[in-house]
């Protein structure tokens, strides 16, 4: 027993000092949404993110949901949209993003989503965004729980402007 618990101390004391963990930094907050730098093994990187203001069907345990969109370093429009929740998805559910009635079809894989239609349908959905309300993620978990997430697009515009500042 006391092996086991010194083989935790130490497993757990390295993964703490890991070098391949990322230094994340706030570097901006705008409303609802919040800009952060990042540098790992592979350099230095932005995404901004924000979390949904409200969540359906409210009696379930949804877990930490958040919206995200990384600077990919490439033009145009050098952005890549994304979701992670805190529940495994129904890969073949349908997923989209609906900006205020706008839909976009999005890939789910595993506890993640994406959007479908690469680059072209990344700056539409970015211009919905900046130009938006809001956004509601509408999908269904793999236990068959459909769900839904209203995101406020409250400052997401001052957000994108300081991540292509500072990570274009």
């Amino acid at each position: 027993m006391k092996k086991l618990f010194l083989a935790t101390i130490i497993a757990s004391a390295v993964l703490a000092i890991s070098p391949v963990r990322a230094a994340e930094k706030n570097i901006g907050f705008f409303e609802s949404w919040s800009v952060w730098q990042y540098s790992d093994a592979g350099g230095k990187g932005c995404f901004i993110y924000a979390n949904p203001s409200k969540a359906e069907p409210a009696k379930l345990n949804h877990g930490l949901v958040s919206f995200f969109v990384r600077s990919t370093g490439k033009s145009p429009p050098g952005t890549e949209a994304s979701l992670q929740f805190g529940y495994d998805l129904d890969e073949n559910a349908a997923s989209s993003v609906d900006v205020d009635g706008k839909k976009f079809p999005l890939q789910a894989h595993k506890n993640g989503a994406w959007l479908v239609g690469g680059e072209p349908r990344e700056q539409e959905l970015l211009n919905a965004m900046q130009r938006g309300r809001s956004m509601t993620v509408s999908t269904a978990s793999k236990r068959g729980n459909e769900t839904s997430y209203v995101f406020s697009l409250r400052g997401v515009t001052q957000a994108m402007g300081l991540l292509h500042r500072r990570c274009s």
